[in-house]
């Protein structure tokens, strides 16, 4: 008995050992911890290599206060004459899902958690908001619902209802925008290696696929998008993840070149937000998540979302997965 209790003892740890020497290969299945930052930029981010002040994180899972947060992620800026708004996904880690939580800020400097402001029973994350007119929406990733789903409030910014749903199927961070009098629709397939397109009249009007769509397939590092499009001096500039070596792992931003009913076409400028290598930075594995909010001087509010991994829990993780 003292012999096999020694064996399983010595392959234990020699199981442990192993896990830990393998963590950087098992990056991809590792949990990740992420927060979210908000600076003032001169012109929106579409430079590679742009130095950005990114040293410290304007809001972390321990700020959320009515739930307990595994992470913050996802973030997007709105502002009226009051206050700054940011929208972003807050994963419950005692349900395991994502609900979407709101901080606000005077100054988009100093930013307070205010509370979760849309929980459904399925998994909610990337809150686009958008105003048409004199009403406010929130397109958030509702893939477990069957579609993309469009919300308005009810009493902006803090009480939302679902209105309809826009498109039906399995696409994941819808990112919409007006262009010469019609809106546009990107989305990600579920397997993060296709890129859709589509188009409608009014905002809740009937969105049908482009001609050209699907615009890429088989393309981890080219596919889903990372934020809202942006509009500036006349140019489209798209923003996208790549998880070409795993998810979250870099941000690069492609021009728009031509958007009509029967043509796209683009070009790569080059990657602008990625992990700082820095051990124990907020940001020291990646980035997936860039939204510009242009204010009334011409400058740019800008928020994004990083992550470190988390170690010691990836380790419990496959530990449990081993012992099951």
């Amino acid at each position: 008995m003292l012999r096999k209790k020694t064996i399983i003892v010595a392959s234990s740890v020699l199981m442990v050992s192993s896990l830990m020497a393998g963590f950087a290969y098992n990056k991809k299945y590792s949990p990740a911890i992420w927060s979210i930052h908000v600076l003032k930029t001169d012109e929106p981010v579409t430079l590679s290599g742009k130095a950005l002040d990114l040293a410290v994180p304007a809001l972390k899972p321990e700020d959320v206060t009515d739930v307990k947060a595994s992470f913050v992620a996802d973030p997007f800026l709105f502002n009226d004459a009051e206050n700054y708004y940011l929208f972003f996904e807050v994963l419950n880690e005692e349900s395991g899902q994502g609900d979407i939580g709101l901080a606000t800020s005077k100054d988009g400097e100093k930013w307070t958690y205010e509370q979760i402001v849309l929980d459904e029973d399925f998994h909610l994350s990337y809150p686009h908001i958008i105003k048409e007119g004199n009403e406010y929406y929130m397109i958030p990733e509702s893939v477990e619902a069957g579609g993309v789903y469009l919300y308005k409030a009810t009493s902006f910014p803090h009480k939302w209802e679902r209105v309809k749903k826009l498109v039906s199927g399995p696409y994941t961070d819808a990112t919409l925008f007006k262009h010469q009098n019609k809106w546009w629709m990107f989305a990600a397939g579920l397997d993060n290696e296709t890129l859709h397109l589509f188009h409608a009249e009014a905002l809740d009007g009937e969105w049908v696929p482009h001609v050209k769509s699907p615009l890429i397939t088989n393309d981890r590092s080219n596919s889903r998008p990372a934020g809202g499009v942006v509009a500036d001096d006349g140019r489209l500039y798209r923003y996208v993840q790549d998880d070409g070596p795993y998810y979250g792992h870099s941000v690069k931003v492609f021009e728009i070149l031509s958007l009509t009913d029967t043509s796209y076409l683009e070009k790569e400028l080059g990657v602008i937000l990625e992990g700082s290598g820095v051990e124990g930075d907020w940001r020291e594995d990646g980035m997936h998540h860039i939204d510009h909010l242009k204010l009334s001087d011409g400058s740019w509010l800008v928020t994004v979302d990083g992550h470190r991994f988390d170690h010691q829990n990836y380790v419990l993780w496959r530990l449990r997965k081993l012992f099951q």
